[in-house]
């Protein structure tokens, strides 16, 4: 098989399964993320009143509270693309079907 293969020709050899494999290169990061926060936030209530007509209405109002917080997450094998010869919408497609315990490293154990 040709040592470059457009998309379209990976995607219909993968489609008769004739294809073993295709190098699409990518990173892979991994960050533990903090971040301090403050903001308000908004919990909703209802009150029943009389409009002008004399008819009884529910009318939502919100009560608003000051919010702090830190959070911490950590970020396990992001991947990120580096190919420049799949666009992202074909990229996209082979990426919803991806399972990343399939990957297989190529470098060479010496």
């Amino acid at each position: 098989m040709a040592s470059h293969l457009s998309a379209w020709t990976a995607e219909k050899a993968a489609q008769q399964e004739s294809l073993v494999g295709v190098y699409l290169p990518f990173w892979t990061y991994d960050t533990q993320t903090e971040r301090d926060y403050t903001g308000e936030r908004g919990e909703h209530y209802y009150v029943t009143r009389k409009n002008r007509g004399g008819e009884e209405e529910r009318v939502r109002k919100t009560r608003w509270y000051r919010v702090s917080a830190h959070v911490s997450r950590f970020f396990d094998d992001v991947l990120v693309a580096t190919s420049r010869s799949v666009d992202a919408e074909r990229l996209g497609r082979l990426w919803r079907s991806f399972k990343a315990n399939n990957l297989k490293s190529t470098e060479q154990n010496t």
